[in-house]
């Protein structure tokens, strides 16, 4: 705010400097009354032409009132830590305080009269019962769920939202994150804790007794996101977290939840790298797709990715598994008998692979100046950069079931055999048993997914089948590393894996 003041107290009815005419609220001379748009948000409009305008906004002065009556909202002179709207108002978190505009008009965030109270009037509120920063803000069950480092606050929902209903309630005890926005996953929250070098999730549910708690939805992998997360993206249709992290840059870490009825049925964990790029700068969600923001050497590049299940390229009959994907047409030159194009994006054409849209084999190129050239006439091209992706499978014991419908380990020696790798709609995939606490070189295990006899094994076909893939383990169970890798464009799906070995169960 400035310091204009405001000299005119009655107006004439003809607007002669003297007569009849009647007293209007004011400002007192005493107080800053005009709002400096240039200090605060800014907005960005949409025009008609399909661009994007970045511009301040004319914020309404105040029109009555002093310090007494009317007074200054707290976002002046505060740094403002997040900025959305609720229940028809633009509001604000700015220190302690939680601040909303006037709803008739949302850039007025001044009292219009002093002469009475009304419903439509700001609201500047903040706890009574702790002094905190507020950081973030989740809407959750109908209410308003207001976050700080240490402590989670609730606005109530109603019907009428007003300076005479509203108040800031502590609900909850829980550290959170200053650099991560919670989001809404279904019916949950979910919002992110630091823990030294590490960060943690924990979802807001509401219990049986209609309380709204939390629960730590990372306990049993503590040391595995890193710290300083920055953003969060949730999709609820494929039931999908992703995260981003300042201390892994080129990194999304991926949450997958399944839910039978009330309970959740699994919780997954795994990571995407991208390392060809510089750093992950943001990824959002819209509907199915994955949108994300990426600065790699040559520039930034927005890029989507498809999280729709059981997806299809061209008329393959599977998905190509590229990055930096891109389905094209390519440019034939009938004189030389040659396909060229040009790609948008610099890249070490070394790393390169170019499929060929209609039956899905790897095509030979060569690259002049900008253009990829391959020899004879191809249309459908589908272009990308080749990626790792592997799964280190955990330590198998064999169980028992308890009384109270748990299970528990049952304790002797464990020789594992072989293991059964059931595999469905998959073209590729190495497996590899390393074991441990010996010079011996890992066994490599490859499937191509094709059986002589059968219909996989047609030449000039791509296999893509499902089936068992037998793998001699031969080895104790906790002394043997098994990893499966798929470092091809092919698919690769597993659903099941079972073990034959023997227990010897030890004398008590």
């Amino acid at each position: 705010q400035d310091e204009k003041v405001v000299k005119t107290f009655f107006v004439t009815k003809d607007g002669a400097d003297n007569g009849s005419g009647t007293w209007q609220e004011c400002p007192s001379p005493d107080v800053q009354y005009h709002v400096l748009p240039e200090t605060m948000p800014h907005a960005i409009v949409r025009e008609s032409d399909g661009t994007f305008t970045f511009k301040r906004i004319d914020w309404t002065d105040r029109g009555a009132g002093d310090e007494d009556s009317a007074k200054t909202p707290s976002i002046f002179g505060q740094k403002i830590t997040e900025v959305f709207t609720h229940k028809g108002r633009l509001a604000f978190l700015a220190g302690d305080k939680s601040i909303y505009s006037d709803t008739e008009d949302i850039f007025s965030l001044f009292k219009r009269t002093v002469m009475t109270k009304l419903d439509t009037d700001p609201i500047d509120v903040g706890s009574n019962s702790k002094m905190v920063l507020l950081k973030h803000t989740l809407p959750y069950d109908g209410n308003l769920l207001l976050f700080s480092p240490s402590s989670i606050f609730t606005i109530k929902g109603g019907d009428v939202f007003s300076n005479s209903t509203v108040t800031l309630d502590l609900t909850m005890e829980y550290p959170c994150s200053g650099l991560c926005k919670p989001i809404s996953a279904g019916t949950s929250g979910v919002f992110v804790f630091e823990n030294g070098n590490y960060s943690g999730l924990y979802e807001i549910y509401t219990n049986s007794s209609y309380v709204v708690s939390a629960r730590n939805i990372t306990e049993q992998i503590p040391c595995y996101l890193p710290a300083k997360i920055f953003k969060m993206a949730g999709n609820t249709t494929n039931n999908l977290i992703c995260l981003l992290s300042q201390n892994d840059p080129n990194a999304i870490y991926v949450y997958n939840y399944y839910y039978t009825s009330d309970s959740k049925a699994q919780s997954a964990w795994h990571k995407w790298t991208i390392d060809t790029a510089d750093k992950i700068l943001n990824v959002d969600f819209i509907d199915n797709w994955l949108y994300l923001t990426i600065q790699y050497a040559d520039g930034i590049y927005l890029e989507k990715l498809n999280c729709t299940q059981k997806q299809e390229d061209m008329e393959l009959g599977f998905l190509v598994h590229l990055d930096r994907k891109l389905k094209v047409s390519g440019n034939y030159d009938k004189k030389n008998n040659q396909t060229f194009y040009e790609l948008p994006y610099i890249v070490d054409t070394s790393l390169l692979n170019i499929v060929n849209g209609d039956n899905g084999f790897l095509l030979d190129f060569t690259k002049v100046d900008d253009k990829i050239i391959i020899e004879g006439e191809f249309q459908n091209l589908i272009i990308g950069l080749p990626y790792v992706s592997h799964w280190q499978m955990g330590t198998i014991y064999k169980k028992q079931q308890t009384q109270s419908g748990g299970s528990q380990t049952i304790e002797g020696i464990l020789m594992l055999k072989d293991l059964e790798l059931s595999y469905s709609d998959s073209g590729y995939f190495d497996v590899q048993v390393r074991p441990l606490y010996t010079v011996q070189e890992p066994s490599h295990y490859v499937c191509t997914c094709t059986d002589l006899g059968t219909n996989s094994a047609m030449l000039g076909k791509i296999s893509i089948d499902s089936g068992l893939f037998l793998i001699p383990i031969l080895a104790k169970n906790d002394e043997v590393n098994i990893l499966i890798t798929n470092d091809s464009y092919l698919p690769s799906t597993f659903s099941s894996i079972t073990w034959l070995g023997e227990l010897n169960i030890r004398g008590k």
